[in-house]
């Protein structure tokens, strides 16, 4: 079983989970270094030698390759010094942007029971989109 794990670690900084015993029942798990790390570009792939190499074969079968991987290993290195300072930053700067919506533009609503990362979720006002729809269909 694989984890796609791009936002995993901002939820085990808010759960205070243990990253060995949550990902014990997984084969494969990927972390990404560019959502909220810093790093411009970069995902790694855990798991067995056995899991890297049928990992490695399927992307080489579906045109896949690495290029500059010095570079990307040193940005990712930068970025795993002070990973925990980012991501709360990261879950903070979620909160507020949340707050933001509710409270700058009328007709969208975010639920702040739910933001706890840095990932929110917001409804629009059907009236917006149908005003949308309206002036679209006039000009």
């Amino acid at each position: 079983m694989h984890l796609d794990g791009a936002r995993l670690l901002n939820a085990l900084l808010y759960t205070g989970d243990d990253i060995k015993t949550f990902s014990k029942s997984f084969n494969t798990i990927s972390f990404c270094f560019s959502k909220g790390m810093g790093c411009p570009i970069g995902s790694v792939l855990l798991g067995t030698a056995e899991d890297m190499q049928f990992a490695k074969s399927i992307r080489k079968m579906l045109g896949g390759g690495t290029r500059q991987t010095g570079i990307l290993a040193a940005c990712m290195q930068v970025s795993l010094e002070d990973w925990e300072e980012k991501l709360l930053i990261d879950n903070e700067n979620c909160k507020y942007f949340g707050e933001q919506l509710n409270s700058s533009i009328e007709g969208v609503s975010c639920d702040m029971t739910y933001v706890h990362t840095n990932m929110l979720n917001f409804t629009l006002d059907p009236e917006i989109t149908n005003n949308k729809k309206k002036s679209l269909q006039h000009n």
